[in-house]
Order: structure tokens, then C-alpha cells, then sequence
């Protein structure tokens, strides 16, 4: 990791970024956005293979509750690609990234934002799909834990668990609580971050299941960021929940670059 005597991490700059929502809880395919900057599926879709393709492609992406992004990081005539999250279902990511004719052996890193189901459930397909052996997998330990939330009976809802490390075989687990400098500098991954503001207090009905008894966990201290700097427009921060607190988490990428 490249870091200065102030612990400050060196982002390199990027000259774009493309991020492409393969699982997300909404989905709109009738609005228009003015901005170049962000494009509806169907915009983006005329832009890269032309309004025949769009016309004749009947197989629309869906919606689930969950999250994934693939973000492809522009540098010069390189470009490395990300996938951040994975969804909820075993196989939602994997086909939505079909149904917008993406290839996901482009990925070259999997980052997860946190240990929570909605995030991960495409986690095993998903490597299967990329199938290349030692890919980085960026996790935090306590992702591996077991999980859960309070019902307002009193009883434990109790989460599914992130798939055992022998079920991760193929990917090169990376497991680190600091922040985390991958692709020649140009992607950061923010580690554990400080929860500061008063007033974001975390998920407190979460629970975590230690030495057989439920414990408060409203911190959910694996939350983590993917951040980025891209000339011209300076740090951009995505986040999965943000169970850190999103000014949290920005606060937080601005002082470690």
C-alpha cells in the first residue's frame, strides 16, 4: 500500500469512471435523464450497441432488493473493472449482467461493502462467471459471522450467512480491516470507518450471534467504501447501506487521501 508519514493514502488519478447498476431495488425504464453523466438502461444500451440491439432485445434487466455495482475504472487506454456487491438472489448479478450483454470475466476484483445477504447472495455464481483462479476477493472477517436483527416480538431474525471460505476456494480472500489500495493505486477501499457524527447511529436492531448469545452490533464495523479520484471532479465514494453513517464515510475518504 502506498501511504505518506501522515498514514494518508495516494489515490491515483483516473480519468473516468463507468458505473453500471446490475442489482438494485428499482428499476425505470420509461424516464429520461438530461445529464451525460448518468444514463437509463435504455439510453446507455442505444449508446453502446446501437437502437437495433435495444429494439430486439426483449430480455429487460430486473429489480431485487439488494446491491451490485460493476464500476469499470478509465485510465489512458486501460480500463480495470470492479464488482462491488452481488446482490441478494444466487444468480440475479450473474443474469442481469447477461441480460445487458456484459461479459463479467472482465472483473478483475470483487469487493464487498459488508457481511449483510443482500449483498452477497450472487457471491458463488458470480466467481464462477468471472472463473479466474486467484481473483482478489476484498472482505473484512466479520463478514463471516452470524447475523441478524430483532423483530418487535423480541425474537432474532436470523440472516443468511456469507458462504464458508471453502466455498471462496477460488478467489484469493483478502482480508483486511485497514484502508486498502488495489489496481496500480487507482481504487481504495476504505476499511473499518470511524463513526463520529452524533447524529448516524447505525442499524440498532442488528445483532450478532457471539459465544451462542445475541450482542447489540448496531456499528456493523465491516461497513466499508470503494473510493476513487477522477480528474476533474476529485473523490467519488460509493457505498453499499452506509451502516457507517454516509458523511461518516465521506469524511472519513477525504482525510485518508
Amino acid at each position: 500500500m502506498n501511504t505518506t508519514a501522515l498514514g494518508q493514502f495516494n489515490i491515483t488519478e483516473v480519468d473516468g469512471l463507468e458505473v453500471l447498476s446490475l442489482v438494485d431495488n428499482s428499476i425505470d425504464y420509461l424516464s429520461t435523464i438530461d445529464k451525460k453523466e448518468a444514463q437509463s438502461f435504455r439510453q446507455w444500451t442505444k449508446k453502446r450497441n446501437g437502437q437495433e440491439w435495444t429494439k430486439n432485445h426483449s430480455q429487460l434487466p430486473f429489480a431485487e432488493h439488494g446491491f451490485s455495482m460493476l464500476v469499470r475504472v478509465l485510465r489512458g487506454r486501460k480500463s480495470v473493472s470492479i464488482l462491488f456487491d452481488t446482490g441478494i438472489s444466487a444468480d440475479g448479478v450473474v443474469e442481469n449482467a447477461k441480460r445487458m450483454g456484459l461479459e463479467l470475466n472482465e472483473v478483475e476484483y470483487v469487493v464487498l461493502s459488508h457481511g449483510h445477504y443482500d449483498h452477497f447472495g450472487g457471491l458463488v455464481s458470480a466467481l464462477k462467471t468471472i472463473n479466474k483462479a486467484n481473483l482478489p476477493l476484498i472482505v473484512h472477517e466479520d463478514m463471516f459471522k452470524t447475523r441478524g436483527n430483532t423483530n418487535t416480538d423480541g425474537t432474532i431474525r436470523t440472516y443468511p450467512k456469507l458462504p464458508a471460505k471453502e466455498q471462496l476456494s477460488s478467489a484469493d480472500l483478502i482480508n483486511t480491516k485497514q484502508p486498502y489500495l488495489i489496481s496500480d493505486g487507482t481504487i481504495l477501499v476504505t476499511g473499518e470507518i470511524p463513526r463520529e457524527t452524533s447524529f448516524e447511529k447505525g442499524f440498532l436492531q442488528h445483532r450478532t450471534l457471539i459465544d451462542g448469545i445475541w450482542q447489540p452490533d448496531p456499528l456493523i464495523l465491516d461497513d466499508r467504501a470503494v473510493v476513487f479520484n477522477v480528474k476533474g471532479k476529485g473523490l467519488v465514494v460509493i457505498s453499499g447501506c452506509a451502516h457507517a453513517g454516509i458523511i461518516n464515510t465521506i469524511s472519513y475518504a477525504q482525510r485518508i487521501s
